[in-house]
């Protein structure tokens, strides 16, 4: 399976943020900017769905 295949597996928010920082190449503040949230909260948001995806 494939990182790809995965990503539906993840939660809405933990999927965009790494979609748009893995996929679209967006920087941390720019998806914060794009995502209307914290930078702390992408990071988390980030850090989760790593986590999740770690077993692929």
């Amino acid at each position: 399976m494939s990182v790809r295949d995965a990503l539906p597996a993840l939660a809405r928010e933990q999927r965009e943020a790494l979609v748009l920082q893995h996929f679209a190449d967006l920087s941390v503040p720019q998806v914060a900017d794009l995502l209307e949230v914290p930078e702390a909260t992408v990071k988390a948001r980030l850090a989760r769905g790593r986590w999740a995806l770690a077993p692929f």
